[in-house]
């Protein structure tokens, strides 16, 4: 069994879920938060119901999709 290598240690997960998002607020955050523009875009993110953020993926009901073409 192949067993996965992470790059952030998994023990104390709250201390680095609080580490990525002050990655995130110093890499992304402060350099933007005067842009009128870009707080408006992250209005449009939210995970209370219903979700609307970027990362969510559409769910595409009844559509057949051939995985192994070479289109």
């Amino acid at each position: 069994m192949i067993r996965p290598k992470y790059i952030i240690p998994q023990n104390k997960p709250k201390e680095k879920s609080e580490l990525i998002v002050r990655y995130w607020e110093k890499r992304w955050l402060n350099k933007r938060i005067n842009n009128t523009d870009v707080l408006e875009s992250l209005k449009e993110h939210v995970l209370s119901y219903p979700i609307t953020h970027g990362a969510r993926v559409p769910i595409v009901l009844n559509a057949e999709v051939d995985l192994f073409s070479a289109s």
